[in-house]
Formats: structure tokens, sequence, C-alpha cells
């Protein structure tokens, strides 16, 4: 499955955390600097196992088993909070 993040939301780089302002709904998330490598990595393009991959190529010393679970967790999260939703699509 492949997922888009929010495109409404302001997005602006503190350190290594990402804060997300969602102003329609006064709500602001403070993501780690591993899940906003999985947020920035929503683009519709990327399934969850090239995401991970790519965690295992920017971080020292994880493995790919480790990476997929915790990009199934934040996308987990991410979509509970309206952060990201499934791409749809067309055939």
């Amino acid at each position: 499955m492949l997922f888009n993040a929010r495109r409404d939301l302001a997005v602006k780089q503190v350190g290594a955390d990402l804060i997300l302002c969602d102003l329609a709904n006064r709500d602001l998330h403070v993501l780690n600097v591993t899940a906003a490598k999985v947020f920035q990595l929503c683009n519709g393009s990327h399934k969850p196992e090239e995401i991970a991959k790519t965690l295992v190529e920017s971080f020292d010393g994880v493995e790919y088993v480790q990476a997929c679970e915790d990009v199934k967790r934040i996308l987990d999260i991410l979509e509970a909070k309206h952060l990201v939703f499934p791409k749809t699509v067309l055939v």
C-alpha cells in the first residue's frame, strides 16, 4: 500500500524534529527524525518496504526487519492522526 502525506499542513524543521501544524484542527505534532523521514517519504511513490530500506540506508545500525516494524507502527500512528492517508489507486 502506498501513502500520501497531507499537503495542507504547515511543516517546519526544528533541529532533527519535524513540526506539523494542522491549522484546520488546531493540532500540533512533533515528529522525531525517524517519523519525519517516514512522513516525508509518504508521497504516493514508496511502499512501506521501500521506506524501511531507506531507513536502513540512512541510519547506522538499523536492521531491515526492525525498520519494517518501525515503519508499520509509524504509518499506523500517522494515519490514525490523519496526517497521512492511503493512496487511491485508479485502474
